[in-house]
Formats: structure tokens, sequence, C-alpha cells
């Protein structure tokens, strides 16, 4: 159902990579000191099971996190 009251989130699954599919940050946006992610590598799959368990309006990327946020 649409509501004014709050944003929509729309995802289109079936446009995604192979479930197998290894995501990762881009090497130049890894934080230039010392070389740490804050997300750690992740399958396709695994993002998809994350976004099944959670609400539209929760962080999905939390459970990848390899470091405490500030």
């Amino acid at each position: 159902m649409v509501s004014s009251a709050r944003p929509r989130v729309s995802v289109i699954f079936f446009g995604g990579p192979p479930p197998r599919e290894r995501l990762a940050p881009l090497p130049g946006l890894v934080d230039r000191e010392g070389g740490r992610r804050r997300y750690r590598e992740f399958t396709w799959r695994e993002y998809k099971n994350s976004a099944y368990r959670t609400k539209l309006a929760d962080n999905r990327l939390c459970s990848f996190e390899t470091m405490a946020t500030s």
C-alpha cells in the first residue's frame, strides 16, 4: 500500500547479479588510512536473505559491517 506520509522504496531483484556473485566496494572507495572496509564482502544471495528478514525501513547492510560506525 502506498502512503503519502512515508517514502516508498522499490528494489528490482530480478535485475540483480547471479546469487553467488560476490559484492564488495570498489578499491578506490576503501578507506585510504589502513584500507579498512566498513562492510565485509558478501554474495547477492546473502544480501537478498538479509533483505527478506528485515523491514523496509531497516538498515539491510548492518549484518555485513566489519567495524563500529561513528
